[in-house]
């Protein structure tokens, strides 16, 4: 009864040891650590780029036919 148990204690180390070498785990002291995300400027003016950005495309596609009917008509037909 007992060497089925170390037996079944052996395999279940080994499956562990190859998970913690699959995501890299180590000895070592210098382990990364949980660093929070901060929202500054930066994301802002990008935000609003894109917001902008998506707002002329859509109001493009709704206003075109009436402001450029010529570069309308050949997008359509593309």
């Amino acid at each position: 009864m007992l060497i089925p148990l170390l037996i079944s204690a052996f395999r279940r180390a080994e499956e562990l040891g190859d998970a913690m070498d699959a995501r890299c785990y180590s000895a070592a002291k210098n382990r990364t650590k949980y660093k929070k995300l901060k929202f500054g400027w930066r994301d802002i003016i990008i935000f609003f780029t894109f917001a902008a950005l998506i707002t002329g495309v859509v109001l493009f596609n709704i206003y075109a036919a009436d402001i450029f009917p010529q570069i309308y008509e050949y997008i359509k037909l593309s």
